[in-house]
């Protein structure tokens, strides 16, 4: 964290300033991995407000960040740190903060129950004469607390509820394992034993993990 906004006696306009960072990084991360372009080889550049990402990795930085700045802005004060004991006043707060925020992200993790859940998915079925393409619904079994897999993680579930299927991540690094594809550590065709998972149009381990 930058230094000088402890040191800058105008608070507010210093409150500001981390708060203009923020939105331009949270503005680039929506724009570089909320969905806005269409890959490298798709010259199309359309935002689908049903499906854009509105908390990818940048956008999660730019909320960290900013919250990381108003606690220096504010909650740190000014005085010479020249001993263990001094350190240990000047950030106290900051100190009483992490461990609420650290104890309350392992109880979420380890404590929340995660029930089953579902997910639609497209499967093609052709006959010579009758090709069709069926929708269908895998289940995940869950219904478990404490689990850090890919399916069954609080995390997923927490950013399911809060974010919604459709603005998940749809291209996860999972699907390179060797559960998920036969050409891992790439993307390849499914193995023959793989998990329903597998087959998740989304992320569904979440990233704040």
């Amino acid at each position: 964290m930058d230094g000088a906004l402890q040191k800058t006696p105008n608070k507010i306009a210093t409150s500001k300033k981390a708060a203009c960072r923020a939105i331009k990084l949270f503005i680039l991360g929506v724009i570089l991995q909320g969905g806005y372009i269409h890959g490298r080889h798709k010259l199309t550049y359309v935002i689908d407000l049903d499906h854009i990402r509105w908390l990818g990795v940048l956008q999660r930085i730019a909320i960290g960040y900013f919250l990381a700045a108003i606690s220096e802005i504010w909650l740190v004060n000014n005085t010479s740190v020249d001993s263990p004991v001094s350190f240990v006043k000047k950030y106290f707060v900051e100190w009483i903060m992490a461990i609420v925020i650290s104890a309350l992200y392992i109880g979420l993790v380890f404590g929340l129950y995660v029930p089953n859940w579902e997910f639609k998915v497209q499967t093609s079925s052709s006959t010579f004469s009758n090709p069709t393409n069926d929708i269908g619904f895998k289940t995940i079994q869950c219904g478990l607390r404490g689990s850090l897999g890919p399916p069954c993680n609080a995390v997923g579930f927490v950013d399911r509820v809060l974010l919604g299927e459709s603005h998940l991540y749809k291209n996860p690094v999972y699907k390179r394992t060797k559960e998920c594809s036969i050409n891992s550590p790439d993307y390849g065709p499914l193995p023959p034993n793989a998990p329903n998972w597998c087959l998740a149009p989304f992320d569904p381990e979440g990233l704040l993990r």
